[in-house]
């Protein structure tokens, strides 16, 4: 079964006491929630000495109090990376190409178009550091 493959994966409750005292065995938090759920994590989360990364892939590419939250959070003793939704899908479309196709997908070609696509606007959230 294709659970078995997956065991050691959970999801987390819901409750901030609930998700406060996980916060030292969690090393990944990949939020789907839409920008309206206005979810962030407990300030635990921001002491772990050995980091957390937040991946966030909510529709509408926009930011979401989550990334809010780990951008504010440097001063503290975690360094937390963000990995933005529309990053999320063009690796994932990248991927897909490459296996659909077995050819190397045009990668510039595609980054340059998604660049102009945040110049003209059509997207609230700024354009990821990393297709700068």
């Amino acid at each position: 079964h294709l659970a078995d493959r997956f065991a050691g994966v959970r999801g987390l409750p819901s409750t901030p006491d609930e998700l406060a005292a996980l916060a030292g065995r969690v090393d990944v938090v990949i939020s789907t929630v839409p920008p309206t759920a206005g979810f962030t994590l407990p300030d635990a989360f921001f002491r772990r000495p050995s980091g957390a990364d937040a991946a966030s892939a909510a529709a509408g590419l926009v930011v979401v109090e989550l990334v809010r939250q780990c951008a504010k959070n440097d001063e503290n003793v975690v360094r937390v990376e963000v990995v933005e939704g529309i990053e999320i899908l063009l690796a994932q479309g990248l991927a897909q190409f490459e296996i659909w196709t077995g050819r190397e997908a045009p990668r510039a070609a595609i980054i340059e178009k998604i660049v102009a696509t945040f110049k003209d606007g059509l997207y609230a959230s700024p354009l990821p550091t990393s297709f700068q």
